[in-house]
């Protein structure tokens, strides 16, 4: 999977799904990747003023969930703007 592509449409998310409350708000976006495949991604570390169509992204590792009973914590990649 590219690292790179660029904002196709995007939704900052007021409320939250049971569970992730203390993440709101945050911005998903639909992402077009250099291969032309377009996937669902969460946007972190970019100011809300640079969220728009057309932006250029870059994939990073980040934390997805918080250690639960068993301990755990999940890590995925998320998209963040570059300039």
């Amino acid at each position: 999977m590219p690292w790179e592509g660029t904002i196709v449409s995007s939704s900052k998310v007021h409320v939250a799904p049971q569970g992730y409350e203390f993440y709101s708000p945050y911005y998903l976006a639909i992402i077009e990747l250099t291969n032309k495949v377009r996937l669902l991604g969460q946007l972190v570390d970019t100011e809300n003023k640079e969220i728009k169509i057309g932006s250029k992204v870059k994939k990073v590792f980040r934390k997805v969930i918080d250690a639960k009973k068993d301990g755990v914590i999940s890590y995925g990649y998320k998209f963040k703007v570059v300039k």
